[in-house]
């Protein structure tokens, strides 16, 4: 999937390294989501106007980050802390 720049973060380099697959598979769902509900950033903001350039490219950084080694590390603790892995180790 060719990722269009207005759904990547401020560190999209990271996108072209393979070693970074999660990474872009995050980038690529959230673009299929924004594609599919225009206003799903604005939605993730609690607000009715448009998000700015600079609340879309938090926003996607964020998501972003979610598919690196950090961000899953993160998503790890969490489910972890609060059993959300149950029944899938």
């Amino acid at each position: 999937m060719r990722i269009k720049p207005k759904y990547t973060g401020y560190n999209s380099i990271r996108l072209a390294d393979e070693s970074n697959a999660k990474e872009r598979a995050f980038v690529e769902e959230w673009q299929r989501m924004c594609e599919a509900n225009p206003k799903t950033v604005q939605q993730m903001l609690g607000c009715d106007a448009p998000a700015t350039p600079a609340e879309r490219g938090a926003v996607n950084t964020t998501i972003q980050w979610l598919g690196s080694p950090v961000g899953q590390a993160f998503i790890a603790q969490v489910n972890k802390s609060t059993g959300s892995n149950k029944g899938r180790e």
